[in-house]
């Protein structure tokens, strides 16, 4: 396990039954839930819970990768991410990641199309918003140099 040097200030889950901070020691860090096992990264941004208070989610890096952390479990390597957001109903993680070939948005760790970029607030913001019946919506550059509203729905 890793020893806890230091911890923040913990998270609650929306129904007050889940508790997640992060832990870490001279070299890595943790998001820690319900004083479980902890993965260890390089870094982890901002955990939060789903809406349902079922799950946890936040971006962590290791190396040069990036990963979408859900329930504990990680998802494909990519090269950047931008903070992960659940659906209103809790069904679906959402985030813009970069992979080999472009930028593009992935919903459960499944990957759409790819975009020379996805355009929007990057700093501590998701430039993805997803609304109450499922629809994403994101600003995307194409290869053309033109700027696009993306709308897509969310399959089930």
């Amino acid at each position: 396990g890793l020893e806890h040097l230091k911890v923040n200030a913990p998270i609650f889950s929306l129904n007050g039954n889940h508790v997640a901070y992060l832990a870490w020691d001279e070299k890595k860090i943790c998001a820690v839930l319900d004083d479980g096992p902890c993965n260890k990264y390089d870094s982890v941004f901002e955990p939060v819970f789903s809406s349902d208070s079922k799950h946890l989610a936040y971006e962590a890096k290791r190396g040069k990768s990036y990963f979408l952390v859900l329930d504990g479990t990680e998802s494909h390597p990519y090269g950047w991410m931008l903070l992960p957001i659940f659906s209103k109903d809790s069904s679906a993680i959402v985030s813009a990641v970069q992979s080999g070939t472009g930028t593009s948005v992935i919903v459960n760790d499944r990957k759409g199309a790819d975009y020379e970029s996805i355009e929007g607030n990057h700093k501590n913001h998701s430039v993805v918003s997803v609304d109450v019946e499922g629809h994403l919506r994101y600003w995307v550059t194409k290869n053309d140099g033109g700027l696009y509203a993306v709308e897509e729905t969310l399959e089930e």
